[in-house]
């Protein structure tokens, strides 16, 4: 990672000049438009430091008067970025959790898990057992089911017949690269951080490609599925990305998205201390339905959006501790029992058809 950049003369647009002169502090430059629907139009948000990982600054965001998304304005100039990930960043870390990821064996379980599959995702396979194949429609029924028979990965990454290749933008330390792949996708990644990017390379075996996706080469059309997790809120170039997942979609590919909810139920509870915005490193937090509207226009299809409060839990316990000003810790944090009856109010209130969940999901189809 970049720990220092160089002193020359300061942009006449950077608006914290006397930062510059610090190694480890962004520098911002204004914007003045919204980076979803280019509305110059906005209101204040809020202003606030770094909670998770202390990068010095306090930075300010906006909200949109016409789609309402949340964006840091100004925004933290594109090349000190890098500033804004240190080395305790998560994307560094080696994964401890490989139970996680699929077995190869051929026992019961790894049979039990391809009836799943077959049933869900119409993946390629005989099961020759009539009661594990039976035992394999029915739980194919059960979503926690057929999650847990993907290794965590929610339906839309299900491998469907005619499908091969997919594409994890922000491939992290590998580890949905890893599931991907022994789910039967021949998957490959792009991630921007290149320490990441090795790791991710090292612990999936798949191919990585470390730089911004316009650099990656890919050929137009290539892709059946293209997953992007907790990646657009960090992008300075929001809608030219989305254009060119569009573009490397082959037609009836999708586009799975997920993203941090501005309109979670913890972000209208406790505003700026929620983990939901994560100062200076998201840029940009639009509303699900601005979104929506954004993939329509970029000529996505059977666009559908939903929320989901699974980390309900850890991102309240993190929250609180912002609220009681302990900061620069990381992302870990004890949980109790609040958080818990949090997660399960939420949950309620999710399935009552409210959007109020931690977590934006959004599938988004090729023509």
């Amino acid at each position: 990672m970049r720990k220092e950049i160089a002193r020359t003369a300061v942009p006449a647009n950077i608006v914290n000049a006397s930062m510059y002169e610090i190694p480890s502090a962004p520098r911002v430059a204004r914007s003045g438009i919204c980076p979803v629907c280019d509305c110059t139009a906005s209101v204040p948000a809020f202003t606030s430091p770094d909670f998770l990982h202390g990068v010095p600054g306090e930075y300010t965001y906006v909200s949109c008067q016409q789609c309402h998304t949340v964006y840091q304005d100004p925004k933290i100039v594109v090349a000190d970025l890098s500033l804004c990930y240190p080395d305790a960043y998560f994307t560094h870390s080696v994964p401890t959790q490989t139970s996680s990821a699929p077995s190869l064996s051929s026992g019961w379980r790894h049979q039990l898990r391809n009836a799943i599959l077959i049933h869900a995702d119409g993946a390629q396979g005989i099961c020759e057992s009539p009661v594990i194949r039976v035992a394999g429609r029915l739980l194919a029924a059960i979503g926690p089911m057929r999650r847990r028979a993907r290794f965590g990965l929610m339906d839309a990454l299900g491998r469907k017949q005619g499908e091969s290749r997919c594409l994890d933008l922000g491939a992290g330390n590998g580890m949905t690269l890893r599931c991907l792949s022994r789910l039967g996708w021949e998957a490959t990644g792009v991630e921007i951080d290149q320490v990441a990017a090795e790791q991710a390379r090292r612990f999936s075996g798949c191919d990585v490609r470390a730089g911004a996706l316009s650099d990656a080469g890919f050929r137009s059309g290539v892709f059946h599925m293209i997953h992007v997790s907790h990646v657009i809120e960090h992008l300075p170039d929001l809608k030219q990305t989305l254009e060119l997942c569009f573009d490397l979609l082959a037609p009836g590919g999708r586009l799975v998205l997920i993203y941090p909810n501005p309109n979670s139920l913890l972000a209208r509870r406790i505003h700026k201390f929620a983990v939901t915005w994560d100062p200076p490193r998201h840029l940009v937090i639009p509303p699900s339905d601005s979104l929506v509207s954004l993939l329509r226009r970029i000529r996505f299809d059977r666009v559908r959006s939903e929320t989901s409060a699974r980390f309900a839990v850890p991102y309240r316990a993190v929250s609180r501790r912002y609220v009681r000003g302990i900061a620069a810790r990381g992302f870990e944090a004890k949980a109790q029992m609040s958080d818990h009856l949090f997660k399960l109010f939420e949950t309620l209130c999710v399935m009552a058809g409210f959007a109020v969940g931690e977590e934006v999901m959004i599938v988004a189809h090729k023509r």
